[in-house]
């Protein structure tokens, strides 16, 4: 018997339920994989007016996501949650500006003002609905996509012990021997809601062995570039330069301080480094316990615990730079209420609706829908 992989949609543009069905065995019948039947039927179900162009995002987004709660965004967007929530603001900014233009353009028909309180309560609800969207996104995209984290720190302050825990089972070599992670050692693992592209990095110190100089190298290169931090300090040994030093590339980073070894008798004074870090833990990462203690600190920090999966969201940077066009538009609108005139607000209301029917697919050019249907066809 045959083994089915199904999408249900049910899309705001029409009240007829579609089911998006195709072999799970398509990955072997046919080069590139299951998920391009999926693609194929999502283009034409958005040129065929079925879906808007967030839905058809949506299913790329449903393929690709790592875990539960992106996968659970992806298809509150399929079901047409970002797409209602930006009706409803086009709704609001169409009849402003519709009222503008009526007054303007037929003054002889007794239209009646805008008044001042009326026009601004209007703007400034879409303005605040379109910024909690833009707010939202960067956890979001954290569910979807996940997040590279550094695990940082001096040698044997218990770094490769941290990743062991989160990853579940021995993937790195833990020994007394300072210095045993000489490069970076990589692992995914799933820490509550979020995907964590775990990289645990060689001990920070100074050295004059070269491979060893060559791996703390890279471990400052893995800090930097890291969308979270987890900096591990030895919690049964006075606070060193090298740990100071640490703390202090940590500062205004997405990064959590681990005073480990909680444990044996605490000699670590943590209010030396508290001021650079979002928040610092006392753990002992030989326990279990800390697991947990640790994937409720990366959701508060990341955002991800404010985020309902069934709420409307922005998913990629092409959603995101049209939501911000129409929030800057609208807050442009806003200032040109306070004394530019009505012209001028009419103006900055056009910009907003442009960019907001750009977003839903409504004005999208063909070489824009192009590069949707096709970013997800390059490496698959």
């Amino acid at each position: 018997m045959r083994a089915w992989r199904c999408f249900f949609v049910r899309p705001t543009a029409t009240p007829a339920r579609m089911w998006w069905s195709f072999p799970a065995t398509a990955a072997v019948q046919s080069p590139g994989g299951w998920w391009k039947p999926a693609l194929r039927r999502a283009r034409r179900a958005f040129l065929n007016g079925k879906l808007s162009l967030t839905q058809a995002e949506a299913v790329m987004d449903i393929i690709s996501a790592d875990g539960r709660q992106g996968a659970a965004l992806a298809n509150a967007s399929l079901n047409g949650a970002l797409a209602r929530r930006i009706a409803a603001q086009k709704d609001a900014l169409t009849a402003l500006q519709a009222h503008l233009a009526a007054w303007v353009d037929f003054p002889e028909e007794d239209v009646p003002e805008l008044s001042q309180s009326h026009l601004c309560d209007v703007l400034g609800g879409v303005e605040q609905e379109l910024d909690a969207l833009i707010q939202s996104y960067d956890a979001g995209a954290v569910l979807r996509e996940g997040v590279d984290c550094a695990i940082v720190g001096k040698p044997n302050a218990g770094k490769s012990t941290l990743l062991n825990l989160l990853a579940g089972f021995d993937r790195a070599i833990v020994t007394p021997v300072a210095g045993t992670t000489r490069d970076v050692v990589e692992q995914a693992v799933q820490l509550g809601d979020v995907r964590l592209n775990l990289f645990d990095t060689a001990g920070l110190r100074q050295t004059e062995d070269e491979i060893e100089a060559e791996g703390i190298r890279r471990s400052w290169k893995k800090l930097d570039e890291a969308g979270l931090i987890l900096a591990v300090f030895d919690g049964s040994e006075r606070p060193t330069r090298e740990d100071l030093e640490l703390a202090q590339r940590c500062a205004g980073r997405p990064a959590i301080a681990l005073v480990n070894k909680e444990d044996k008798p605490t000699r670590f004074d943590a209010e030396l480094i508290a001021p650079y870090f979002a928040m610092v833990l006392p753990v002992c990462c030989q326990e279990e316990g800390a697991r947990k203690v640790i994937a409720a600190a990366v959701a508060r920090l990341l955002g991800t615990n404010q985020i309902d999966p069934h709420a409307a969201s922005l998913s990629g940077q092409r959603q995101l730079s049209a939501a911000t066009r129409a929030r800057d538009a609208v807050a442009g609108a806003l200032d040109a209420a306070q004394g530019l005139g009505l012209d001028a607000v009419s103006v900055c209301v056009d910009d907003a609706l442009d960019a907001l029917c750009e977003l839903t697919g409504e004005n999208a050019s063909e070489a824009v829908i192009n590069e949707v249907f096709e970013r997800f066809c390059v490496g698959k």
